[in-house]
């Protein structure tokens, strides 16, 4: 099921991020998806768009139990004001009413809130600080809400979260993945650092020191109107069209006449070798770190760890004293029968 959740929540945010854009091909040769659908292209912006839970949600939850309160004047045959879906067959004999149980369907779907600020909290780093703000008003919501609004929760024995543990772990370690080909493939932060540092100077540049000079005329790349393919050559011509004869796109490719022409040039693969570069390196330090701080810090407080070692000291004495009773109880049965054997004998 989460899998499945999974993929409904996060597909449409994973296309966004890693494909929307990235495979378009050039203006002569676009990308066509089986043979007639051309590839959709993204915008220069980057990876935006984030769904995020509004930071009036717990409020507006802190409405929910009301609804307690006003199914029950609702009529049969009505629907529920606080859910879309219809409700329970009811027979004639039972009351017009709606019970607390019908109304209970009501409640408002879970938010997927964790995967949200983990998984691409690269594209809005304050997503955990609302998101923590968030929690830490909706917990006291929650709490006013289940023990005053909702019927009594039936207690039960669970030695931990169950299958959320791992779930929740695979999470946190795919996110760590996620953010940094976010950071290396939707942003200008790897390109601009090869540039500085490898293509600004000799032997690729033509300048002494590393400078930022001349990075945007640098990532488009040139290309010859006439080399456009009758399929990709647009079908509405503007006047400035027949007068011009190249024109710039954003991509690292050779210009017309060169022998590789169109294909990536040198600037490409030392980007791309850098953006997984840096994807390997970050996944080390963030993992790294990880494991450092699992292993400082105790599943169990050691607050936690005295009181169970008590608990055992308890549970031992309790025993060992119920056992002395016991042997106690049979040694005076056994010299109470061995006194009474005796005074048999001296009496016969």
């Amino acid at each position: 099921m989460f899998l499945f959740q999974f993929v409904n929540y996060y597909s449409s945010c994973f296309y966004i991020a890693f494909f929307k854009g990235k495979v378009v091909g050039y203006p002569g040769e676009p990308v066509y998806w089986l043979g007639k659908y051309r590839n959709e292209e993204g915008d220069l912006g980057g990876f935006g768009g984030l769904p995020s839970r509004p930071p009036w949600g717990p409020a507006l939850s802190a409405l929910g139990p009301a609804h307690g309160w006003v199914c029950p004047l609702a009529k049969r045959g009505l629907v529920c004001p606080w859910s879309a879906a219809q409700p329970l067959a009811r027979d004639k004999s039972e009351s017009l009413e709606y019970n607390f149980v019908e109304c209970d369907w009501c409640g408002d779907p879970h938010h997927w809130l964790f995967g949200f600020v983990t998984l691409f909290v690269a594209s809005f780093p304050l997503a955990p600080l609302l998101a923590l703000l968030n929690n830490l008003f909706e917990l006291r919501v929650d709490a006013w809400k289940i023990t005053t609004q909702f019927r009594r929760i039936v207690p039960e024995k669970a030695q931990d979260i169950g299958a959320w543990q791992p779930i929740l772990q695979g999470v946190a370690i795919l996110a760590v993945t996620t953010n940094a080909m976010i950071i290396a493939f939707t942003s200008d932060m790897i390109p601009r650092l090869v540039y500085y540092w490898s293509f600004s100077v000799y032997p690729y540049g033509e300048r002494s020191n590393n400078t930022m000079e001349g990075y945007i005329n640098h990532t488009f790349s040139v290309f010859n109107i006439q080399d456009f393919s009758p399929q990709s050559r647009p079908i509405n011509t503007p006047y400035w069209f027949h007068n011009i004869t190249s024109c710039r796109y954003r991509d690292f490719r050779n210009p017309p006449g060169h022998p590789k022409q169109y294909e990536h040039n040198i600037y490409y693969w030392h980007v791309i070798a850098a953006k997984l570069a840096f994807i390997i390196v970050l996944e080390h330090i963030v993992y790294f770190t990880k494991f450092v701080l699992s292993y400082m810090i105790p599943d169990v407080p050691a607050a936690v760890k005295e009181q169970i070692k008590r608990e055992k000291y308890l549970t031992q004495v309790i025993l060992h004293e119920a056992n002395l009773k016991l042997a106690t109880s049979h040694t005076s049965a056994i010299a109470s029968r061995t006194e009474v054997e005796t005074r048999l004998d001296l009496h016969l």
